[in-house]
């Protein structure tokens, strides 16, 4: 049980962090060059903060229901998915927002799905789960256009703010501070 709920919370992570990495870039339109790898990064970022959520949080509650499972219902999964994704909602206690509830839920909904039923395909889940990361990865990144090349001005113009810079472009002969 313990493996089947490590597998799910690992797996809900990757997918709601990549999702939320994906509304990211969607909501930042100052993203121009590297979106694979601006949309790589924020994944990492999120799936620090959302795997600890369904770490602690998520499994929980999944421990709580599986064991009222047993005793009251105990051919029912669709109860506890229902009553897993519902615990979802409370992220809006501590982030109130109506995207945040929803993604709370949807990764709920996820993790319970994936905890009752998806562990059967546990290897095809993850393989899904990587290849979909470095297929979006590659995809952002084939897409976004070249970053443009430095050019002299820019360079004089980061470097000039110095005193004793020369502030042309070109060769300059001379001493500096004999």
């Amino acid at each position: 049980m313990i493996k089947r709920k490590l597998f799910a919370t690992f797996i809900t992570t990757i997918i709601t962090s990549w999702v939320m990495s994906l509304i990211y870039l969607i909501d930042d339109r100052d993203i121009l060059y590297h979106k694979g790898n601006e949309v790589m990064g924020w994944f990492w970022v999120f799936f620090m903060y959302i795997g600890v959520i369904v770490l602690v949080y998520g499994n929980a509650v999944s421990f709580l229901m599986e064991y009222l499972q047993r005793k009251w219902f105990p051919a029912t999964d669709w109860i506890y998915v229902s009553i897993v994704s519902i615990s979802g909602l409370a992220i809006g206690l501590i982030f109130p927002g109506w995207q945040i509830i929803l993604g709370g839920m949807g990764a709920a909904l996820l993790y319970a799905y994936i905890d009752k039923y998806g562990y059967r395909w546990s290897k095809r889940f993850l393989l899904f789960t990587i290849l979909l990361l470095c297929i979006s990865w590659g995809y952002l990144e084939w897409i976004s256009p070249s970053v443009p090349p430095f050019t002299k001005e820019e360079a004089i113009a980061s470097a000039a703010p110095e005193e004793h810079f020369p502030k042309k472009i070109g060769e300059w002969e001379g001493t500096i501070d004999e």
